[in-house]
């Protein structure tokens, strides 16, 4: 018996439920309906009205805070573009700083060797003023006496020398020298 009762309790307060529910969503809609009808804006209004209640403010978003959050979302994704961007660009500099690190040590290792091979032409300049001091003095000498001394040199020495020497010189000098060694020395002068 117990339990009967208890389902009638159950079932009148559940009647009692729908009673007062189905006309109240009525009535709720057929309210909207007209104030929309009216150009009211029921939901804007309503949501601006909670909006003042303490409480129910932090559960209720207005378009200007939708529009704040979107604002805030593409300033964000504005954000990350700009943040990608800058580490390309830095991957970039630290690329273009290798680069030029490069090209610093290419330009010192021809800054030495532009240094070395200065180096050479002073020295080949130096050792040419020699030589043409050389050939002068074996062109005034007697053609017998260079002819003896050159025998005596070395054969890079001795053509270097002839090489210099006019051709009429030259030809009074091998005169005077022993053979094989003029024709060595005529066969190096040719080549």
């Amino acid at each position: 018996m117990a339990k009967k009762q208890t389902e009638k309790k159950k079932k009148s307060w559940l009647s009692y439920l729908l009673l007062a529910v189905i006309p109240l969503i009525l009535s709720v809609t057929i309210i909207y309906i007209v104030l929309s009808l009216l150009g009211m804006e029921p939901v804007k209004n309503t949501k601006s009205f909670l909006n003042r209640v303490p409480g129910v403010e932090k559960l209720i978003t207005t378009e200007d805070e939708m529009n704040l959050q979107s604002m805030e979302a593409k300033y964000l994704a504005q954000i990350g573009d700009y943040q990608s961007q800058i580490n390309r660009l830095i991957m970039e500099s630290s690329e273009k700083d290798d680069e030029i690190e490069a090209l610093e040590r290419d330009i010192v290792d021809l800054n030495n060797q532009l240094a070395e091979y200065q180096s050479q032409i002073v020295s080949q300049n130096e050792q040419q003023a020699r030589l043409e001091e050389i050939v002068s003095t074996y062109t005034d000498m007697e053609p017998e006496s260079a002819a003896r001394i050159l025998s005596e040199t070395t054969t890079t020495i001795a053509v270097d020398i002839l090489s210099g020497v006019p051709s009429e010189t030259r030809s009074e000098i091998l005169s005077f020298m022993e053979a094989e060694k003029a024709a060595e020395l005529t066969e190096l002068l040719y080549e």
